[in-house]
């Protein structure tokens, strides 16, 4: 059996029975990201993630793909399609395309997973015509900020935030 290095990466649209990966794969980025910030709140519970991820199936508006490592899925993608903007500061001429959710399981980081999905996603944005892609992430994630600026991504907006107890 090949080891982990040798196996081979698939990147495929979502399928119903990929949903437990997901809600375990989302689970555990979102208790990481609530151990590592104190201003990230816990994860809810698996059901709420479950029924939430139930509606997510890949459209001609919506990417949901995950990656597939010898088998197993070790992580996903969600980004929707979402029209001009004709007002506003930040105004685009042409769709773009926002990710949601970007999740690579941390037994398999560091290989590339997320590289490739976001490659497959910018193919998929090509061939709809859209040529901005957008995220957020949060201000402390400095290896997800380094991974984005290698591939060309660049920062544009800083999102400020405060909770009705800050006050």
């Amino acid at each position: 059996m090949p080891g982990p290095e040798q196996a081979e990466l698939i990147i495929r649209d979502r399928r119903d029975t990929d949903l437990e990966a997901m809600v375990t794969l989302a689970l555990e980025s979102m208790t990481w990201h609530a151990d590592s910030y104190p201003d990230v709140r816990p994860a809810p519970p698996a059901d709420a993630l479950r029924g939430g991820f139930r509606e997510l199936v890949p459209t001609a508006d919506s990417y949901v793909r995950v990656a597939e490592l010898d088998t197993l899925v070790v992580g996903f993608l969600t980004a929707a399609l979402l029209p001009p903007t004709t007002s506003g500061i930040e105004a685009l001429d042409e769709p773009s395309v926002y990710i949601s959710d970007i999740i690579v399981t941390g037994t398999a980081r560091r290989r590339g997973i997320a590289r490739a999905l976001l490659a497959d996603l910018d193919d998929w944005a090509r061939a709809r015509g859209c040529h901005t892609i957008r995220l957020t992430m949060h201000a402390g994630n400095e290896p997800a900020h380094r991974l984005y600026e290698q591939l060309g991504y660049r920062p544009t907006w800083i999102t400020f935030r405060k909770d009705g107890d800050d006050e």
